[in-house]
């Protein structure tokens, strides 16, 4: 969970791209395992731009610093869930392993040895190259089959390759969206998987051409008695579909295959280029006895968190509202909220206060720093909190009743805070200097 990116651009813009990245990742229930941070070093201690069209450069903000510091301990406790992402689910893509490997041709020029220049080969990969029949820069054909729907708001799914031989893999997948113009099948058993699950009554679209060079390389497919001129070739004789099937739907068993011949990335180069391919997968979808829900936004619950996301670029317009009392943890301050309205374009992360569970004992809601050493005994409420040298710690903790009495003490000096009881949530905001010694917390309410 890159707070950055590699390539320089501001502030403003990693920001926007890390809440982004947030949600995409929150949105996989079954996950809660999280690489906070890569590289801490850049993201501390490095100048970036202050804006898009700024000069200017510094050191990141301290509502940034302390945002970041909010999500590591959200990571902490985000829990799994059985709840799945709101919208039409049952629609996946294949990706393989081998979709990194065609992404751009064109030759290195040196050999990489022990002498050299690490950054030399990484500058390499950032050179620009313009999408073409070979070139697919942006992974375009990835992309160009699951864009179509995740602006529509439905939440697509992926089978990877490699993983299935596995039962678990092909749960609930109605519709599986494949192209082989941007990877390749690494073992002939991987067919089979796929005709297996065509014939019990799934439904493949393929949408590629089949033209890249990639085509012809030597493996499997052409290989150890294999005379096939294309990978898919082998598939389609599997399931009974002519080698070089036209465009059209062909059945096979219980299920079927419909074939695309046009590339990914085409259907997303222009406006209304994914037209064909939607109203095709709408149609098979809705053959299943359950209707593809198109919409602007996407909307899960894990515990007592609430994850939203509106997307731009779709016909509805209108923000997703919750009513409700919230802690808004995006917002480096944690405002308590009753409600939350999220535009298109925008993220949000809450915290669902009527889902405290243990409503008589005092707990972090949220903080931008670790906790250790809690106790609670009697009336008081004590720990001690760790974050990062020179950032803003931010905290908004529940409490059964009023506090009373808060000091704050690094290493037995007193440290200036400020804090705001919110009478409504029963729940405090208090505000310091974070320290990687750890500032001791003691409140009684």
């Amino acid at each position: 969970s890159d707070p950055i990116e590699d390539n320089i651009k501001d502030w403003d813009d990693y920001k926007n791209n890390y809440e982004a990245l947030i949600a995409a990742q929150l949105f996989y229930p079954k996950n809660n395992y999280y690489q906070v941070i890569p590289w801490p070093q850049r993201v501390y201690e490095v100048k970036y731009p202050v804006g898009p069209d700024s000069d200017e450069e510094d050191y990141i903000s301290r509502p940034y610093s302390t945002q970041i510091g909010i999500m590591y301990d959200m990571f902490e406790k985000m829990p799994l869930s059985d709840n799945k992402v709101s919208g039409s689910n049952g629609i996946s893509v294949v990706m393989a392993n081998s979709m990194m490997f065609q992404g751009i041709a064109r030759d290195v020029p040196t050999k990489p040895s022990l002498h050299t220049n690490v950054s030399e080969f990484i500058d390499l990969d950032r050179v620009y190259e313009p999408m073409t029949e070979t070139n697919d820069p942006q992974i375009s054909n990835f992309f160009g089959l699951v864009n179509p729907f995740i602006k529509r708001g439905v939440p697509v799914h992926i089978v990877h390759m490699e993983n299935m031989q596995y039962p678990d893999t092909w749960k609930d997948v109605k519709v599986l969206l494949m192209s082989y113009a941007n990877q390749k099948p690494m073992e002939e058993a991987q067919h089979t998987y796929i005709a297996n699950w065509v014939k019990d009554g799934g439904i493949l679209v393929y949408a590629s051409r089949d033209n890249d060079p990639f085509q012809e390389v030597p493996e499997w497919w052409n290989h150890n008695g294999n005379n096939y001129a294309k990978p898919v070739n082998h598939l389609f004789e599997l399931m009974g579909i002519p080698e070089d099937a036209g465009e059209g739907e062909y059945s096979y068993g219980k299920g079927k295959v419909c074939v695309i011949r046009q590339n990914p990335k085409e259907m997303v180069l222009y406006k209304g280029g994914d037209k064909d391919l939607v109203e095709k997968v709408k149609a098979l979808y809705d053959s299943t006895g359950e209707e593809l829900e198109f919409k602007n936004s996407f909307y899960l619950e894990r515990g007592p968190y609430t994850i939203i996301s509106v997307i731009d670029e779709y016909e509805d317009t209108n923000p997703y509202t919750v009513n409700g009392c919230y802690v808004d943890l995006f917002n480096p301050k944690l405002p308590v909220l009753t409600t939350k309205s999220v535009m298109p374009g925008q993220r949000a992360l809450l915290f669902d206060l009527s889902k405290i569970d243990h409503k008589r004992k005092p707990q972090i809601i949220a903080a931008a720093s670790r906790a250790y050493d809690e106790v609670i005994k009697g009336r008081t409420y004590s720990f001690n909190v760790k974050g990062p040298y020179n950032t803003t710690n931010a905290m908004r903790i529940y409490l059964p009743s009023e506090p009373k009495e808060i000091s704050v003490e690094l290493q037995g000096s007193p440290v200036e805070y400020t804090s705001e009881w919110d009478a409504a949530s029963k729940t405090l905001f208090i505000e310091f200097e974070n320290s990687h010694h750890g500032n001791d917390v003691c409140i009684k309410y």
